[in-house]
C-alpha cells in the first residue's frame, strides 16, 4: 500500500514506510499483504514456496472447522 492518507472505516489513518498509523505515532492496522506474507515465511523459515502457499489456505480451513463446530 502506497504511503498516503486513506479511511480504515470511519478512521482517517495514514501509511507511512509501510506503517498505517493514527496521529503521529499510534499504530492503527497493518499493511501486509497475503503475497507479502508468504514471501516472508517462505524466506524466514527456508520452506520451499509450494508449502508456503499452501499453509494460509490450511489454517483458513482449521478456522472455518473451529466456526462450524461452534454454530451447532
Amino acid at each position: 500500500m502506497p504511503d498516503g492518507n486513506y479511511k480504515l472505516g470511519e478512521l482517517d489513518v495514514r501509511v507511512k514506510n509501510g506503517k498505517c498509523i493514527i496521529g503521529e505515532d499510534t499504530l492503527a492496522g497493518s499493511t501486509l499483504t497475503l503475497d507479502r506474507a508468504v514471501r516472508n515465511f517462505a524466506e524466514f523459515t527456508g520452506a520451499d514456496l509450494g508449502l508456503s502457499l499452501r499453509l494460509p489456505a490450511a489454517i483458513l480451513l482449521v478456522w472455518l472447522g473451529s466456526i462450524k463446530k461452534l454454530a451447532h
